[in-house]
């Protein structure tokens, strides 16, 4: 199973898991939910869905600076 890193969003403090497998191919778990997220709390709560901006752009750049590692995808993913 592809490993999980930590990550907190800048903006909001959300805490949630990301697994890399590319740049652009992010997997991310939200933890306690999206409820705090400024750009995600007013949608409804839904598996694999939603997109925080701040989120993401804070995760690529993490990933182009070295601190979180590209995973080997495996099936499920």
């Amino acid at each position: 199973m592809a490993r999980t890193t930590p990550f907190t969003c800048p903006r909001c403090s959300t805490c949630v898991e990301v697994t890399k497998f590319s740049r652009e191919h992010t997997l991310t778990r939200w933890i306690d939910g999206h409820a705090r997220c400024p750009e995600l709390d007013v949608e409804p709560e839904r598996f694999g869905t939603g997109r925080c901006e701040s989120l993401t752009r804070a995760v690529r750049a993490a990933f182009d600076e070295g601190l979180i590692e590209a995973r080997e995808r495996v099936a499920g993913t």
